[in-house]
């Protein structure tokens, strides 16, 4: 399966819902760089501008959705803490509702992980097309 395609359709899993508009448009910035060939473009004079902000916009938008992913990770860790330690008498309830917090917990850290992890491959592929497709392996680093 192609790279873009599994990206797509990881955005698109139930469970990840809320946020499938998060992942990097891989898509738009591929197409991107076939227009910048077709038109055939000095990539010399071109600055780079144009693809420099769209990945920028990209990293932004995961950063944005990283940090308040994160953020709902501290607030579960929160109520985690607000229970009596387990050197003290705990009822089986709390005990129960504390297991079911660090199993939601634990899942999150997980497909966040998956999140960043499959993001930042998407990131690193299409600089790696662009600094082959338009630069002619000339190394391109983001700022």
């Amino acid at each position: 399966m192609k790279f873009g395609k599994s990206l797509r359709r990881e955005a698109g899993l139930k469970w990840n819902e809320r946020y499938g508009d998060y992942y990097v448009e891989y898509k738009l910035l591929k197409q991107h760089i076939k227009n910048k060939l077709d038109k055939k473009l000095d990539a010399a004079k071109s600055k780079h501008s144009y693809f420099e902000t769209l990945l920028l916009l990209q990293l932004s938008k995961i950063d944005n959705c990283t940090k308040t992913r994160m953020k709902a990770l501290q607030n579960v860790l929160q109520k985690c803490r607000s229970y009596p330690s387990k050197d003290e008498n705990m009822d089986p309830a709390s005990r129960e509702e504390v297991l079911k917090l660090v199993k939601n917990c634990k899942r999150r850290m997980v497909r966040l992980s998956a999140f960043v992890k499959l993001n930042s491959t998407a990131l690193r592929k299409i600089a790696k097309k662009y600094d082959k497709k338009v630069l002619g392996n000339v190394k391109y680093r983001i700022p």
